[in-house]
């Protein structure tokens, strides 16, 4: 999010409950780091997490991450606004393109 564009009055509630869930289910809680971007759809909240960590957030299947997505999604109606979320690996290290590295089964919610 740039620092031109407003923050909707629960966006912050939103990055707050991502940021906590993650700590409670990581091993290296130091290393998360939730930013939200929002653009004409809605809003991304990017989480980024230690590469050991990813499984923990994506779990079995990707249940966790699409429990996490639902309940964004049940935030977003009630605020009528479009929340997705993106886990990221938190890595000094950057692809070769430059940007960072997703993981591969992310998927976003609609």
């Amino acid at each position: 999010m740039s620092p031109i564009e407003p923050m909707l009055p629960n966006q912050q509630a939103v990055i707050t409950f991502v940021r906590r869930i993650a700590w409670a289910l990581v091993d290296m809680p130091e290393q998360v780091l939730v930013e939200a971007v929002s653009d004409h759809h809605g809003t991304t909240i990017r989480l980024r997490v230690d590469p050991s960590d990813l499984g923990k957030m994506i779990g079995k299947q990707g249940r966790t991450a699409r429990s996490l997505r639902i309940l964004l999604g049940a935030a977003g109606a009630t605020a009528s606004h479009r929340f997705t979320l993106d886990i990221q690996k938190n890595e000094e290290e950057q692809t070769k393109t430059g940007r960072p590295q997703y993981a591969s089964v992310l998927g976003r919610s609609h």
